[in-house]
């Protein structure tokens, strides 16, 4: 039995994960969890995990659907979910568009929706979602009218204008 009990669907660790991912760092920072998955806590570790040929990301999703009784997303794996070669290719393709220049140009609208969020947030208006996609089809497509670039984003504003993309996507 684990000294540290950890359930990643337990509504007080999805509420406020911090603490228990406080005391595994402290007590247990490499954890086998009886549902049959491996939590590592710290960095050093992540990183090697990460690193290594032998571990992949590709069979989580699988893993998870069987595990849990829920079905497989309908939609494929994102590249933060992708093993190389397939990885290290859509990395490649999504640096060419998200230059340290373009990020930094997001900022004034991800300030502006971070900052709508929290006063939301301070009025007691809870759940919140944002959506994000809408945000990253309209700056990342660039160019030509309606579709994705003014798919809704944020707190239903439509995507800032994607000056800049274009070249960068081509």
């Amino acid at each position: 039995m684990s000294a540290v009990p950890f359930n990643p669907m337990d509504p007080e660790f999805i509420e406020d994960p911090y603490p228990t991912y406080h005391r595994l760092r402290a007590e247990e920072p490499v954890h086998q969890n009886p549902l049959g998955f491996w939590v590592l806590t710290r960095y050093d570790d992540v990183v090697t995990a990460l690193r290594d040929p032998r571990l992949g990301k590709e069979a989580i999703a699988p893993f998870v659907a069987a595990r849990f009784g829920t079905p497989m997303p309908a939609v494929g794996l994102s590249m933060l979910d992708r093993d190389p070669p397939d990885h290290t290719r859509l990395r490649g393709l999504v640096s060419k568009a998200f230059t340290p220049r373009v990020v930094e140009g997001l900022r004034p609208h991800i300030q502006s929706i971070v900052d709508g969020l929290l006063a939301r947030e301070r009025d007691g208006v809870r759940g919140v979602e944002v959506r994000v996609g809408g945000l990253e089809r309209g700056r990342s497509r660039g160019g030509g009218s309606g579709g994705a670039r003014d798919a809704p984003c944020g707190q239903g504003e439509p995507a800032p204008p994607a000056e800049g993309l274009s070249a960068a996507t081509r």
